[in-house]
């Protein structure tokens, strides 16, 4: 008897949900940490757990945080 299209994609999507879990709890046994607040970099929404492994900073405000101090002050005129 052949599979639905229907049974098909519950399949995948169950097979990708066990592996989105998985990748996550790998991420969470060691952890990317925000160069600025050292804070763990949280994996939200449908983020994918590769981008987040590359991210540097754990918010925008950290971002600027960490360039602002790096930027060198210039006469003001």
């Amino acid at each position: 008897m052949p599979f639905k299209d229907s049974d098909r994609s519950k399949g995948g999507r169950i097979t990708g949900d066990r592996r989105r879990q998985r990748a996550i709890e790998a991420y969470y046994e060691d952890p990317t940490r925000c160069i600025e607040c050292d804070a763990v970099i949280e994996v939200k929404d449908r983020k994918k757990v590769s981008r987040i492994r590359k991210q540097q900073f754990c918010s925008r405000s950290c971002r600027a945080s960490y360039y602002n101090k790096l930027r060198t002050k210039g006469k003001t005129s």
